[in-house]
């Protein structure tokens, strides 16, 4: 009975003083970002393009689609992938005509290193380049991304909103996700990739 007793002694006091891991607390989100799930759209080579109007104006701010530009002196065929903004949409743009691909909780403020932001632009994210003998290659500092995020800006009544766009490539599938976007809906305030 005293092996007995000593034994249900040690399993209570290694059980009460056992730690139970803390669950960190999550922040609620924000309440004045507007979010957009947009339901792992994919965007196929030679698909309809896909457009959206975040701030619900009527007016297209981004559009994802696809075009073909033949090189005739070099004989290649270049699959792009655009997005193209609006007049009212700004995207950061470099001068070798790229747009980021930020990681998670990279600011999206004024300035953004190596960029500019403009009105009705068109680039390309990625581009699939295929020459007469069938031989591809892709460019672009978009390929192969997973979940990075495309910056961007609306402007509403000559205020600046910061958005971003969560997006996926794939060179093998030839393929660009939309997983998710939000915008700040406070003027001027800049946001966090993915907040």
């Amino acid at each position: 009975m005293r092996p007995y007793l000593l034994f249900c002694c040690l399993a209570c006091i290694l059980v009460s003083c056992r730690k139970n891991p803390a669950t960190p607390d999550t922040p609620p989100p924000p309440t004045d970002i507007s979010y957009h799930h947009l339901k792992d759209t994919v965007l196929r080579w030679g698909a309809n393009p896909i457009v959206y109007d975040f701030d619900n104006n009527q007016r297209f701010d981004l559009v994802f689609y696809t075009e073909l530009v033949g090189d005739f002196i070099n004989k290649i065929d270049k699959r792009k992938y655009y997005i193209l903004s609006s007049i009212t949409t700004r995207l950061a743009v470099s001068p070798e005509e790229t747009v980021p691909a930020l990681a998670k909780n990279a600011a999206i403020a004024p300035v953004l290193a190596g960029h500019e932001w403009y009105e009705f632009s068109e680039v390309a994210l990625i581009e699939r380049h295929e020459d007469v003998f069938g031989a591809t290659q892709w460019f672009g500092n978009w390929q192969n991304q997973q979940k990075k995020y495309l910056p961007f800006q609306l402007v509403k009544a000559q205020q600046t909103h910061y958005g971003w766009v969560e997006i996926s490539t794939n060179t093998a599938t030839g393929t660009l996700t939309l997983h998710r976007a939000a915008w700040c809906t406070t003027p001027n305030k800049p946001i966090l990739a993915g907040q």
